[in-house]
């Protein structure tokens, strides 16, 4: 096992995944809105990058979505973890860049087929927010379907992953339960 450079730091009460990272290949994080879960998982695809020189693929249903996410990404990085003010972060066209090199991918699911012939050889983690629609999904196609596909190009035979399934709490149902083996959301509290 890789040792990490750096944790996330806990800032509470709100989210922290630092426990999930060695535990857990598939994580549906479901919550609140507003209590870092987004912040949360950005953060560990910067660390991802530091330590590990690995990278990320940040997946949003749209690309309207995407574009309005990318151009708000930075924005609470800092305030999030103030040792990454002497690290070089920018976003080049779809891609953030941590010290010069790739760290994140910024993806939309409803443009990934396109995507088939490209190398995703250093991505090991991809995080899908928003993951749970109010009824909006990609129309005319079987959405779960070309999330498959897209993990397929990403990750081909490798078991060295981590897929992360953000979204507020507004669902108890999804397909993607299903694609990872639950029925239903689990609270390890209850």
């Amino acid at each position: 096992m890789k040792t990490r450079k750096w944790l996330q730091p806990i800032h509470e009460p709100y989210y922290n995944a630092n426990h999930l990272l060695d535990k857990y290949g598939v994580v549906i994080s479901i919550g609140s809105r507003g209590k870092g879960k987004t912040l949360s998982w950005k953060l560990n695809a910067i660390y991802n990058t530091l330590n590990f020189g690995k990278e990320t693929i940040y997946l949003r249903r749209f690309k309207t979505e995407l574009k309005e996410s990318k151009t708000k990404f930075l924005g609470d990085l800092y305030e999030g973890d103030k040792r990454l003010e002497n690290e070089k972060i920018e976003i080049k066209g779809n891609t953030l860049y941590v010290n010069e090199k790739p760290s994140i991918h910024f993806v939309a699911l409803s443009t990934s087929l396109n995507l088939k012939s490209v190398s995703y050889h250093n991505v090991n983690m991809l995080i899908f927010d928003e993951f749970l629609t109010l009824g909006y999904k990609l129309r005319g196609v079987n959405e779960e379907t070309i999330f498959l596909e897209f993990l397929e190009t990403t990750f081909r035979t490798r078991d060295d992953i981590f897929i992360v399934l953000l979204s507020n709490a507004i669902s108890t149902t999804s397909k993607y339960y299903e694609i990872f083996g639950f029925d239903k959301p689990i609270n390890p509290k209850r």
